[in-house]
């Protein structure tokens, strides 16, 4: 990991070493990661990207970490960020095509600006638009298979793809690439035209019922678990008598049972022993299996 400087001479990029991984997720939690590399733009990101499988080396991608639980125990490999800083988006007609790096509040806000409408459920959900697509996020009865219609991707063998929205098997946060070793570069959403006003008073309208409904000044992936069928995850934690249950600093939220929350210097150990009470709990009283949404990383 010393000479990553070397590896990826010529390369527009940025290399961090022994870095917390807190920094890198929304919950503020994990370890220390070996090496943390940022590339600049998105031509570096597929050049190293080749030159990590060249050179075989142990890596992981990561967005904006709204989604990720590190482990104490760190990650001794590469922890691959993409860069919204440079992350280009273009607007032509009722189509944004956009760099996996974009972050999705700037993207809500751009298409507000330009009388687009069909983004406002994503206003104020963290991350990056490749880490959305990936999962399939959404929110408030929307979703990214709402609006997304192209995808350009890296696949196994690293040659350039694009799969149409008929192709990307979208589900329940899932898609295409869930449990696939492939990496999203740009994506493409069709929007329609819609009343600029209309739409900033619908951003305001959620991200006001993000504030007052969700934790949201506490550190969180956002829901913990899958909505199970025909039900809320919410619902099934709170009448099982889970609403404020603690281990160490993480706690179901007081506020909405979805979220587990880091009161203040929660670690993964207690994260996950008290992902795997509610699960227990929950299946004993009300018969409902709960599955974790977040994505868990480290050694």
């Amino acid at each position: 990991m010393k000479n990553l400087e070397t590896i990826f001479q010529g390369e527009d990029c940025k290399i961090l070493y022994n870095e917390p991984l807190s920094k890198y997720s929304t919950f503020k939690i994990g370890g220390i990661g070996k090496a943390v590399v940022i590339p600049e733009n998105i031509q570096s990101f597929k050049n190293i990207i080749k030159i990590i499988h060249e050179n075989k080396l142990k890596h992981i991608l990561i967005g904006g970490g709204a989604n990720i639980l590190f482990l104490d125990s760190g990650y001794d490999g590469i922890i691959l960020k993409l860069s919204n800083r440079n992350s280009s988006i273009e607007i032509s007609g009722e189509t944004i095509i956009a760099e996996a790096g974009a972050n999705i509040t700037k993207l809500c806000k751009l298409a507000q600006e330009n009388g687009l409408t069909g983004l406002e459920f994503a206003f104020g959900i963290p991350g990056t638009l490749g880490g959305a697509t990936f999962m399939n996020a959404g929110a408030y009865g929307g979703e990214f298979a709402d609006v997304v219609e192209r995808v350009h991707f890296l696949d196994e063998n690293l040659d350039e793809c694009i799969l149409e929205k008929k192709d990307l098997k979208f589900g329940y946060r899932e898609s295409y690439f869930t449990d696939k070793e492939v990496y999203i570069t740009k994506v493409e959403m069709k929007l329609e035209k819609g009343d600029k006003e209309k739409i900033d008073e619908t951003m305001k309208d959620l991200i006001n019922r993000r504030i007052t409904k969700q934790p949201h000044t506490m550190p969180s992936v956002g829901s913990t678990f899958k909505r199970p069928e025909n039900d809320y995850a919410s619902r099934v934690i709170d009448v099982s008598g889970l609403r404020g249950r603690s281990v160490g600093g993480a706690q179901v939220s007081e506020k909405h049972c979805g979220f587990i929350v880091n009161t203040g210097g929660a670690t993964s150990k207690d994260v996950i022993e008290l992902t795997e009470i509610v699960k227990k709990e929950v299946l004993e009283k009300t018969g409902c299996i709960l599955e974790c949404e977040m994505q868990i990383i480290g050694d």
